[in-house]
């Protein structure tokens, strides 16, 4: 008797994981279709107008209106196209090699925050400036966001908000 309970409790055991396991995985291709839905229109937009180039990085920016930001190669230059997702337009571009390294503005913002702990850097487009979003959390425990023009690499805003505890 006592074995048939294991045997059922063991069933159940199994049922839920394959159950849970199933949710997981639904979930997490839910969320990477929704990161990634507006880069094949991008895309489509930017070959559109550039020709046949190849995407090597993309990221979503949203701000005044969500943008779609490619660094793309092709055979005669590596550029980052900048795509309104509302319009369906290449709002900006640049070239690649005119873009300040993701590097150099993490060795500025260190040199700016000093107490601060670095979070996360991203590219953006912020004011109409192709630009680097770098956020991190403050000396007093802010969460912050600054923002760096992708060209000259000059900080140009700065947040600080407050955590709710």
């Amino acid at each position: 008797m006592k074995g048939k309970h294991l045997w059922w409790i063991a069933g159940s055991l199994a049922a839920i994981l394959l159950g849970l396991m199933i949710l997981y995985i639904s979930v997490y291709n839910i969320l990477e279709e929704r990161r990634t839905e507006g880069a094949d229109t991008a895309l489509k937009t930017v070959q559109k107008k550039a020709g046949d180039v190849k995407v090597v990085e993309n990221y979503t920016f949203n701000s005044s209106a969500p943008f779609e930001i490619l660094f793309t190669t092709s055979n005669d230059k590596d550029m980052i196209y900048y795509v309104n997702k509302k319009s369906g337009t290449i709002a900006d571009r640049i070239d690649r090699e005119d873009f300040v390294p993701r590097e150099e503005i993490v060795d500025r913002w260190e040199d700016s925050c000093r107490n601060c702990s670095f979070t996360h850097i991203q590219p953006a487009y912020k004011d109409g400036t192709p630009s680097w979003e770098v956020t991190f959390t403050d000396q007093e425990g802010r969460y912050g966001l600054a923002y760096f023009d992708g060209e000259t690499g000059e900080e140009f805003q700065r947040f600080a908000f407050k955590k709710n505890e």
